[in-house]
């Protein structure tokens, strides 16, 4: 079964390898299936990817066919991975993931997913001094240029579909950009922060045939305060809004409560500052948190927020769906960027190189799409106590040969 599920993966990972043909020494195919089983169990250098080949190399020469002879150096394993092409890895994680959501669940069709975009840089990827500002002393590292990375994460199934790297001289929005045109949007909602609150980005999201919820803030003034004029008449609310409240919740240590209110646009007294977002924008939403510090007692201030949404107010339960998309945005910082920082080692990969660098982070997000697909598995075995991406991280690393039939599987037919 092992041997059936490898060689099937083999056949689909289509990776081209730049090397001359007459000097390989290491098959592309196996070694690049090692190297992704060694960053499941969170070695994510080119030395720990080394190490972990050294101490597990018979179970793995049993294991994969046509696997190397011999151990692996960490200079052969920088080399590879500097030289493979990012867009081939990309593909690779498209067609991951792709074949996990085609044998998803079919319970939940009727249920919009919910994907989330945001961007992240990595604290140790420095590359070079920008230019001084008025001010800012010449060594404050404010002054450097960082890499930056935008995600496309699929909060309901707990895929990262997609990353792409934000470019020199161009901003976050362009990369969304890419990665929202990688995709088939239908049947989802996808969320993102104020920042990429722009036409550009609705426009690519309504063309991939999904729907938006968009944070609104001062970066549009003059709409945000439309919103806040609309939500602030109690009688429009009462007439024709929709609310939808949690009621109270326990966590972190603060007792929370969410209320959730929807408005459709055309119920809107002051529709001129939308402008050209009418041609889309059919809801506007709004959220207030209060939230109360358990220890002490102490009341914070309530958090209020405003969204422009181009799900239908028709929508039923229109508030619910909003709250639903809103707070599952949050999940690309707690199930991706923390996992990627702590379990995956994100914020310690110095390199010089950019293509290598740009390879780790994406081997970074197929090994936490991997190691998300285990959880189930390893919580059956041990009911009482569902496993932390980090357990999941150590059993890989510690004994991957009780895991390659599993981790095969995922790749050759997108199911355990």
């Amino acid at each position: 079964m092992l041997l059936d599920a490898v060689e099937k993966m083999s056949k689909i990972i289509k990776v081209n390898d730049p090397r001359d043909p007459v000097k390989v020494k290491y098959p592309l195919v196996p070694t690049l299936f090692a190297i992704i089983l060694a960053w499941i169990g969170g070695c994510t250098s080119a030395v720990a990817v080394a190490r972990f080949w050294w101490e597990h190399f018979e179970d793995l020469k049993k294991s994969i066919p046509d696997f190397p002879d011999e151990c692996i150096s960490h200079d052969t394993v920088n080399r590879l991975l500097s030289l493979i092409l990012v867009d081939d890895l990309k593909g690779l994680m498209s067609h991951f993931c792709q074949l996990v959501l085609d044998n998803a669940s079919s319970g939940e069709t009727s249920i919009k997913r919910v994907l989330s975009l945001d961007g992240q840089t990595p604290r140790a990827t420095e590359y070079e001094v920008r230019e001084g500002h008025l001010g800012v002393p010449d060594d404050d590292r404010r002054l450097l240029n960082h890499l930056y990375y935008v995600t496309l994460y699929d909060s309901t199934s707990g895929l990262a579909l997609a990353m792409d790297e934000v470019e020199n001289k161009e901003n976050e929005n362009k990369a969304c950009l890419r990665a929202i045109k990688m995709f088939d949007l239908t049947g989802t909602v996808v969320t993102a922060d104020a920042l990429n609150t722009q036409r550009s980005v609705a426009k690519a999201i309504i063309a991939q045939g999904g729907d938006y919820v968009l944070a609104l803030k001062d970066n549009h003034k003059s709409m945000r305060k439309a919103v806040s004029d609309a939500f602030a008449d109690a009688s429009l609310i009462e007439k024709c809004g929709d609310t939808y409240s949690t009621g109270v919740e326990l966590g972190h240590g603060r007792i929370e409560e969410r209320t959730v209110i929807a408005l459709s646009v055309d119920d809107l007294p002051n529709k001129r500052p939308f402008k050209d977002w009418l041609v889309d924008c059919h809801t506007i939403f709004y959220t207030v948190t209060t939230s109360t510090f358990k220890k002490n007692g102490v009341e914070r201030k309530p958090e209020r927020r405003f969204f422009v949404s181009s799900i239908s107010g028709d929508h039923p339960n229109i508030a619910e769906l909003g709250y639903r998309a809103i707070r599952d945005h949050w999940k690309i910082e707690n199930q991706v960027h923390w996992c990627l920082d702590m379990d995956f080692g994100q914020d310690h990969m110095q390199t010089k190189n950019r293509n290598y660098l740009r390879n780790c982070e994406l081997l970074s997000r197929l090994a936490l799409n991997v190691a998300r697909q285990l959880q189930p598995a390893m919580w059956i075995k041990n009911p009482k106590e569902k496993p932390s991406i980090a357990s999941v991280v150590d059993s890989i690393k510690m004994k991957p040969h009780k895991h390659l039939l599993k981790v095969a599987n995922l790749f050759a037919y997108g199911k355990l």
